[in-house]
């Protein structure tokens, strides 16, 4: 089946992904290709593939395509007109994806037909999983997850800000796992030190105002997928 395009935004409007979700994405994407492009412009020829960039970007993009299964819109938009919305669509995905957001996620990349290299990065970045992805040297990898470890609600955050509210979020509710989130965040740490280590740029460098032009054009970014339009 011959490859086709289609911008992201269009994406996101046909699987009715919530604004903040999509920001959310943004961002990681926008962070994710300031690292890349800083470290492609640092490194050996042959350190990344034609294709990694591509790659990684719709990784990147795509990452968190089946989390509104997850949201409580009770809580967040009680009794608002949008809490029915946004319900209906949650309810839309338990009935195609089930109830595992990560399943949906995958489930969605491979209904759209993009690269499996994009697929493995998404199924591999997790929080829970920075000590391996630390170890194992996948750049791709390490810099997707690193850019989703700088992204909060309000924008991008620093490492150590956006650790605090990981350590409350997993430590905080599950005491018995707090020795296990202590040593993901000393590896996040680490990922953080290799990824900026040979480069001009500082961690201090990515903010929500340096990359804002960046993530304002990915609204444009076309997905490449080997499947037909639903």
């Amino acid at each position: 089946m011959p490859t086709m395009t289609r911008p992201i935004s269009e994406i996101y409007a046909e699987y009715r992904i919530p604004p903040w979700l999509q920001m959310h994405m943004y961002r990681v994407a926008a962070v994710a290709a300031t690292l890349f492009d800083a470290t492609a412009s640092r490194t050996d020829e042959g350190v990344f593939l034609s294709t990694d960039r591509e790659d990684l970007m719709t990784a990147c993009l795509l990452h968190d395509m089946g989390n509104i299964i997850k949201f409580d819109f009770t809580l967040a938009l009680h009794g608002s007109e949008q809490e029915a919305d946004w319900k209906s669509v949650q309810q839309d995905f338990f009935a195609r994806y089930g109830h595992d957001e990560h399943h949906a996620t995958i489930a969605i990349m491979r209904e759209l037909g993009v690269s499996e290299r994009s697929i493995a990065v998404v199924d591999t970045i997790n929080f829970m999983h920075c000590v391996d992805i630390s170890k194992d040297g996948d750049l791709l990898v390490q810099i997707a997850q690193y850019a989703d470890s700088r992204v909060v609600p309000s924008g991008i955050a620093s490492l150590a800000e956006r650790m605090s509210d990981m350590y409350i979020r997993y430590a905080h509710k599950h005491p018995e796992t707090s020795e296990e989130t202590k040593r993901q965040v000393a590896a996040l740490q680490t990922i953080e030190h290799l990824l900026f280590e040979h480069l001009t740029i500082t961690p201090e460098y990515i903010t929500e105002s340096s990359v804002s032009s960046l993530r304002d054009s990915l609204r444009d970014f076309p997905i490449a997928q080997n499947r037909p339009l639903r």
